[in-house]
């Protein structure tokens, strides 16, 4: 019982690598665009495939972007999770410079969320998971948050600092033109 397992394990890996060295076959031969999302064909495998037989996803998000959008669509779409963490990133030291820590444990829980889905990906075909891009879309809107709140706590601040030793009623406004 213990050797059907382990032959299915390893017939696992086979089909894996199989549809690895298919997805970077592929995107050899199509490295602008890739094959399109709908890459993981018989027809397909049977041209770029060391066995055409054995049709199966990648199970990896790198090797399934890599397949259906070439090499552009992999650079495009890993240049969106840096970019993700490194706002993350800018924003935790923000968050600390500003005494924040409420939004440094935001930054930090969707970080860990897009290295958790990086790691998971190497063998789970997520790619396009909706998990991730509300990841992505919940990054921009703290990003734009904290922006916003940090730029009106800088304005009091600068506010409340000039306009001590100024009248309340300025001759320049427009109220007073």
């Amino acid at each position: 019982r213990m050797s059907e397992t382990t032959d299915t394990s390893e017939a696992s890996a086979r089909s894996r690598f199989n549809s690895w060295g298919y997805s970077w076959n592929l995107a050899k031969a199509y490295p602008a665009m890739g094959g399109g999302f709908d890459a993981f064909t018989p027809s397909l495998f049977a041209q770029y495939a060391a066995n055409p037989k054995d049709v199966h996803g990648p199970h990896s998000i790198y090797f399934g972007v890599l397949a259906e959008h070439g090499f552009i669509g992999f650079f495009l779409y890993f240049l969106l999770v840096a970019e993700c963490l490194l706002v993350l990133r800018r924003l935790i030291k923000l968050a600390r410079l500003h005494g924040d820590e409420q939004i440094a444990h935001y930054a930090n829980m969707l970080r860990f969320s897009v290295v958790g889905f990086l790691s998971s990906g190497a063998f789970l075909g997520q790619t396009y998971f909706d998990f991730y891009f509300t990841v992505v879309a919940c990054v921009a809107i703290l990003a734009k948050v904290c922006s916003a709140e940090w730029a009106t706590s800088a304005d009091m601040d600068d506010d409340s600092e000039s306009n001590r030793w100024q009248p309340s009623h300025s001759l320049t406004s427009p109220a007073h033109k």
